[in-house]
This record gives structure tokens, C-alpha cells and sequence, in this order.
């Protein structure tokens, strides 16, 4: 278990020295702009880092709690964004990324909710062409400038749009593609509202299904061009210049929680996953069309989105709380291995490694990505100290852990 004044005094000693490995690294990596990264596939172009942790383990480079919730965090050059509540409120923070310190901190009033979980936000912030974008499970969508933290325009899921808040509240981080943001309301004849970014004004508005916690996405089958919705009841794709219906597919889970985004494999194909009992399937959208290759219940993604590399499934499966990290091969669904030591934890892939966040003990994993099994290449606990369902993030040689309590960890893997 890591030292955290230790590590604390040993990076105030390294700056002062000038050689805090942290700092190097600033430039030479990878901006991580949105929840899953830029692509949206929970994988990251960054190369180089140290994934080899036997001889030594990597430094703590700073720790500090940013708020009660789920939300992740997001890293563009020296800067990091993200959420957490705090004694009734919600606080938006952008911190220094290699020493933790706050640049700026904006604070608006939203209950905790905790409702037998922590509590808190569960989005993660959007950074965009100079402007952070926040949403609050409360329905509270913000604009701030990213580097100074002025609010640009605001509106209210359930105030502005009629929204209709699912049990656990609004989770569906909201999506940006050129001009247009898109988000998921869940209200009758606005369930998915197209907005510009930079005035927030609306562009369209459509359907009418209850929404659900995973955000939304664009992807592109068959040639044409989809914004994706995992509702309530089904996983619903229209046209995303105008919101027109282009094909829908039933999808129930219990509790109405479908939390993890799709995720494209191939020109026509989708994995699709959840839990509680409903597992997982391969979807083939072909000729205006949408059938199931196959389906099974062993990869049930509760919570978190799994990650897809050439030709498998990395993912955890949450079904009814066993908590595993599993493969799974794309071609029939097989299942190839289970981890049985993340619970129901988050996870991302860089430079062909997983970089898992165990569910429970502050656990970090890192481990070569194969369907031959899962052996740690590094590990290291006690570092958030509390329960975990937050996605890990790598960026610019850093590792950036954080449990659901608001404990955020900046770890050097520069070298």
C-alpha cells in the first residue's frame, strides 16, 4: 500500500529539482478530451508508457477529493476537468494535470442522491474547441470557457425540455460532433434534442422514449451515418441531422439500466451489452435493417463500456453483481477468460495493455490485452480508498485513478 505523504513530499522535491518525470511527459502524450476518449472506443493512441511495474511501482504524483460521484475525468494539454458534489453542491474542476493544483472551480446547488449508492454526478465533462460542457444528474447542462471557468449558456433537462429524470438521475455524459451537441432527456416528443455548442439554442428535437444512463454516439453502418440512444426500453437510432427514426431495437433490462454505450466492430456490426441477467449481443445493420448475429449472458456490462481490439471484447461483466473482468471473442460471443479481482470495476486500453480500476481495495491494474488470459504487468492498491466505477484515464504519462467518494490519483508512468 502506497505512502501518500511520501509520495507527496517526493514530487515537491522532484519539481524543485527539476526532473519530476510528469513534467517532461507534458506535450509528448495524448490529449483524453470526453469520457472514452476521442474516438469514443475507450482507447488511447498513447505509446511509450511504463506498463511494467514488477521491479518498481510508478509515483504518486498527487491526490486530492474532487466531490462525491462517478464522473471521470478529462485531460487536454496541461489541464484536467472534472465533477464531483460537495455538501449540496456540484463542483466543476479544472485542476493543473501534473500537480493537482486548481486553476479554476465553478459551484452550482444539486442534491447528493445517494439512493443506495454514493451519490453524486455521474457524467463526465466534455472538452470542445475552448469550452468545458457539464451535466449534473439533476438535468443541469453548462458551458464554461476552459480556461477561465465563464459560464456561456445553461439550460435544464427537465425545466427547459420537459426531460423525465431516470431512478438514478441523468448519466449520459452528452456528445459533441462539429457544431451540434446531442443529449438524452427522456421527455415525451424531446427524448433526443440536438443543440448548437456554442449558443445552446435548439436545432431539433424528437421521440418520445424514457431515457436511460448511457451516452449517446455516432457511428456509421452500412455507409450511413447514426446517432445511436440506449433508452429505457430500446436502443434507438435516428438521423442526426434532423432526428428522424431509422430503426429501433427492444432492449430490456431490469431496473430500466442500460449504462454502457454500443460499440461498433466492423462496417455494419454493434456489440451491445448490459446486466442484470440480459448479457450481451452482436447486431448486423445491413440494407436498412437491423437483425442479431447472436446473443449471450455471460459479458454483462452493468455499468461500464468494454473495449473492443482486434476481434475481442475486454469488458466487466457486472451481471447481477458477480463483478469479472472478461474477453470475449466478436466472431460467436465465446467467452475466452475471466479476471475475477476487478469486481465491477472500469477499464481503457492504451499501447495494447488494460488499464483496469478495480471495483473495490483502490486496486489499478495493468496487464497485456490478449485472449490468452490476464496476467498484471502492474499493480498497485489503497490508492482511492473507496469504491470504485469510474473509468481510469491515461494521458500525457499519467494515470489518473478515482473512487466514487471523489478521491482523484495522479500516477507517473512517464518512465
Amino acid at each position: 500500500m502506497h505512502r501518500y505523504h511520501t509520495a507527496r513530499v517526493t514530487f515537491l522535491v522532484a519539481m524543485a529539482l527539476g526532473w519530476v518525470g510528469a513534467a517532461a511527459a507534458l506535450g509528448e502524450g495524448v490529449d483524453w478530451p470526453r469520457y472514452r476518449g476521442a474516438n469514443l472506443d475507450g482507447i488511447s493512441a498513447e505509446s511509450g508508457w511504463r506498463t511494467d511495474w514488477s521491479g518498481k511501482q510508478p509515483p504518486v504524483l498527487w491526490e486530492r477529493n474532487v466531490g462525491v460521484g462517478a464522473s471521470s475525468v478529462a485531460v487536454v494539454g496541461d489541464r484536467l476537468y472534472t465533477m464531483g458534489n460537495v455538501d449540496g453542491y456540484d463542483v466543476v474542476s479544472c485542476l493543473n494535470a501534473a500537480t493537482g493544483e486548481p486553476i479554476w472551480q465553478k459551484r452550482y446547488e444539486c442534491p447528493l442522491d445517494k439512493r443506495m449508492f454514493e451519490g453524486g454526478t455521474a457524467a463526465t465533462p466534455v472538452v470542445d474547441d475552448g469550452l468545458v460542457y457539464t451535466l449534473s444528474h439533476q438535468g443541469h447542462l453548462r458551458c464554461y470557457t476552459a480556461d477561465a471557468g465563464k459560464l456561456v449558456w445553461s439550460k435544464h433537462y427537465q425545466d427547459d425540455f420537459g426531460g423525465r429524470r431516470p431512478r438514478w438521475g441523468f448519466a449520459g455524459t452528452p456528445l459533441i460532433d462539429g457544431e451540434v451537441i446531442y443529449i438524452d432527456t427522456g421527455a415525451k416528443g424531446a427524448s433526443t434534442v440536438a443543440l448548437n455548442k456554442k449558443t445552446g439554442a435548439k436545432i431539433w428535437a424528437a421521440g418520445s422514449d424514457e431515457a436511460s444512463y448511457a451516452a449517446p454516439m455516432l457511428v456509421t453502418l452500412d455507409g450511413r451515418r447514426q446517432l445511436l440512444l440506449f433508452k429505457a426500453e430500446h436502443l434507438v437510432s435516428v438521423d442526426p441531422t434532423n432526428g428522424k427514426p431509422l430503426w429501433r431495437k427492444p432492449w430490456k433490462t431490469k431496473y430500466d439500466i442500460n449504462a454502457a454505450m454500443q460499440i461498433p466492430v466492423g462496417g455494419t456490426r454493434l456489440f451491445v451489452s448490459s446486466g442484470y441477467g440480459t448479457g450481451s449481443a452482436l447486431l448486423e445493420y445491413k440494407s436498412g435493417a437491423i437483425r442479431e448475429v447472436w446473443a449471450q449472458k455471460d459479458m454483462a456490462n452493468q455499468m461500464n463500456t468494454a473495449v473492443h481490439l482486434d476481434g475481442y471484447i475486454y469488458g466487466i461483466d457486472g451481471n447481477n453483481n458477480r463483478g469479472r473482468l472478461m474477453c470475449t471473442r466478436v466472431a460467436d460471443g465465446k467467452r475466452m477468460w475471466e479476471f475475477k479481482d476487478a469486481g465491477c470495476g472500469a477499464l481503457m486500453v492504451a499501447d495494447g495493455h488494460l488499464i483496469v480500476a478495480s471495483e473495490k481495495k483502490g486496486k489499478l491494474f495493468v496487464g497485456k490485452a490478449s485472449p490468452e488470459g490476464f496476467k498484471p504487468t502492474g499493480v498497485m492498491e489503497g490508492l482511492y480508498k473507496d469504491r470504485c466505477w469510474v473509468a481510469p484515464v491515461l494521458s500525457h504519462g499519467r494515470i489518473y485513478a478515482k473512487g466514487n467518494k471523489g478521491n482523484l490519483v495522479c500516477i507517473d508512468v512517464s518512465r
